[in-house]
């Protein structure tokens, strides 16, 4: 049973990875949560909205990337 519906259009899509900066860090693991938020002071602190960021870490914990993931406004 064939109907005659029109063909629908998916679009193909790539994500790339670009390394924008560079920045020091004082603790070299990521071993406790203050490590984590002197980690992401930098990225969150100044901000006027609310930022998701993700940190990539290795298997020693020592983060090998940080990525703002998502920015919206915060609604009270």
């Amino acid at each position: 049973m064939k109907t005659n519906q029109p063909r629908k259009r998916a679009a193909i899509v790539s994500l790339e990875l670009v390394k924008e900066a560079s920045t020091f860090y004082a603790a070299r693991t990521c071993t406790s949560p203050q490590y984590v938020y002197e980690l992401f002071a930098l990225f969150i602190e100044t901000k006027d909205r609310e930022h998701l960021v993700v940190a990539g870490l290795n298997v020693k914990n020592e983060p090998t990337a940080i990525q703002v993931v998502h920015i919206r406004t915060i609604i009270s």
